[in-house]
């Protein structure tokens, strides 16, 4: 979690749905929430920004598991390689309901697994998750 002096990074959402971008972009401004958020449409651009030195490092991963070129989880699976990311919040936002995906996800650690289509009122829930940190406490 970042200090209090310490500016908050953007969110990552690695998303490829045109709607599905439009509708978090346009919650996450009802919600107040005014980091910046950076949408990758593939997980090999994700994975390109994420590797970047010097970087803002997210304050939250959004992963779709179906995305284009690397997926959701096997980008999970790299961001829980890399010592200086493992630790950021990530949350699933996915149309599969597979049994397989979610125990995945969980043992990736995700802070949560939530399936499309997401409501304002869940995202606001999950905005207040404690390992949800993007703005001053």
């Amino acid at each position: 979690m970042p200090e209090a002096n310490e500016p908050i990074g953007p969110i990552f959402l690695v998303e490829d749905d045109a709607d599905q971008i439009f509708f978090l972009k346009r919650a996450l401004a009802k919600l107040g929430v005014t980091c910046p958020l950076e949408v990758f449409t593939n997980g090999e651009k994700a994975i390109l920004a994420l590797s970047m030195k010097g970087a803002p490092r997210p304050s939250l991963l959004l992963l779709d598991l179906r995305v284009p070129r690397i997926g959701g989880l096997r980008i999970l699976e790299w961001v829980r390689s890399q010592p200086d990311l493992r630790d950021i919040p990530a949350v699933v936002l996915t149309s599969s309901i597979e049994p397989d995906d979610r125990r995945q996800a969980d043992r990736l650690g995700v802070i949560a697994y939530l399936c499309k289509p997401v409501d304002a009122e869940g995202l606001r829930e999950l905005l207040d998750l404690p390992a949800v940190h993007l703005g001053p406490p």
